[in-house]
């Protein structure tokens, strides 16, 4: 135990900057981390962000393939003799065709 007392006096120095090198590279290797996680963050941001931007696009042609669709049956059944039965069916299409123009 002698031994050990004797040694720290004399070296208290170099321990002490040892210890504090040990402990500046460890937070040096945590700081490393959070920069790494910030930047796969901003990754991320980015890639969730197009994914918005392509999801806006298909709805947008959803919404454009629903419309002619609608048309499509609209003109069709014009075109027919309507029994009442067909005039509900066109009376339906119309009002899905205007609910979806003005969504648009």
């Amino acid at each position: 135990m002698e031994k050990v007392k004797e040694f720290i006096k004399t070296y208290k120095i170099q321990l002490l900057v040892t210890l504090i090198l040990i402990f500046s590279f460890r937070s040096c290797s945590n700081s490393r981390k959070v920069d790494d996680l910030e930047k796969l963050k901003t990754q991320n941001e980015k890639k969730i962000d197009s994914l918005q931007t392509v999801t806006k696009v298909m709805e947008d042609s959803i919404k454009s393939e629903k419309i002619k669709i609608h048309t499509f049956y609209d003109n069709w059944i014009s075109e027919k003799n309507r029994s009442p039965q067909l005039m509900e069916l066109h009376f339906l299409v119309k009002n899905n065709l205007k609910e979806l123009q003005q969504s648009k």
